[in-house]
């Protein structure tokens, strides 16, 4: 194609290079194209969208205890003297289950409600956990006359102090303890108010190296530690170890977790 020195003097440099190109590859150089424009190929293609779905890459459970005490989601709920009932709901809240010890005069009295088929390992991925939690009885736990705690978690008892990550009052002290073969490091983080709900939670890295602490979503506690490769289950118990007839309640109105392994489990 013949072109006028006006329009030529008049060009850009992007439009004189394509000018002076001698055929399609030369034209795509002067344009900048990438090598897509050359090959149509989908694998020359960047920022490509992800194939598949997100299936098995995270594990996520809420549950809200709208249902009966005994039909909370894939957990399982029990007793050893102690009762699960719906709570009494005031104001807009909904869904509050109340667990208690009950008062018979016998050791390890407890409510509980717990996933052990759900087992978590530690190291293997990040993970989130959450509850929201309230005392709902006075005479409380303490260290001489109510002997017990309340524990939520993710850890490998039922009803006592395991292995694991968990939030745990003793007193009205709510502390975040990390256990590991026994050994444990605990913290103190918040104190539980009669009637008050409060909602604790951590998260620990995918590593399993450090745990960080919140309540109310304010972060309070960062403790390095190393947890990999244990495995225990999200959870939430309460129990009265002496032979006192003192019913010690308790009301939790969520528990989350949320689960991001390294590795997915599968893809689709």
């Amino acid at each position: 194609m013949k072109v006028s020195n006006k329009l030529l003097k008049d060009a850009t440099a992007t439009g004189k290079s394509l000018i002076a190109a001698t055929d399609a590859a030369a034209a795509r150089t002067a344009l900048s194209l990438a090598t897509v424009a050359s090959t149509g190929s989908y694998n020359d293609l960047i920022n490509k969208p992800a194939t598949g779905s997100s299936f098995g890459a995270s594990y996520e459970f809420f549950e809200h205890f709208l249902t009966s005490a005994s039909l909370a989601g894939n957990m399982i709920a029990g007793v050893t003297g102690g009762v699960n009932t719906s709570a009494t709901i005031t104001g807009n809240q909904f869904g509050v289950l109340q667990m208690a010890t009950g008062a018979a005069a016998a050791t390890n009295q407890n409510a509980r409600v717990s996933a052990p088929a759900n087992q978590i390992t530690f190291g293997a991925g990040e993970i989130f956990f959450s509850a929201r939690i309230a005392m709902a009885s006075t005479p409380w736990f303490d260290t001489t006359t109510v002997l017990g705690a309340l524990r939520t978690g993710i850890l490998t008892s039922a009803n006592a102090d395991g292995n694991g990550v968990y939030f745990r009052a003793k007193t009205t002290a709510l502390e975040i303890v990390l256990r590991i073969a026994g050994v444990e490091t605990a913290q103190t983080v918040g104190t539980l108010v009669l009637n008050q709900f409060v909602t604790a939670s951590f998260k620990i890295n995918a590593a399993g190296t450090s745990v960080q602490a919140f309540v109310d979503g304010t972060l309070v506690a960062t403790i390095p530690t190393n947890l990999a490769t244990l495995k225990a289950s999200h959870q939430i118990h309460i129990n009265r170890e002496n032979a006192v007839a003192t019913n010690v309640i308790a009301q939790v109105d969520f528990l989350a977790l949320r689960y991001t392994p390294t590795a997915p489990f599968f893809t689709v």
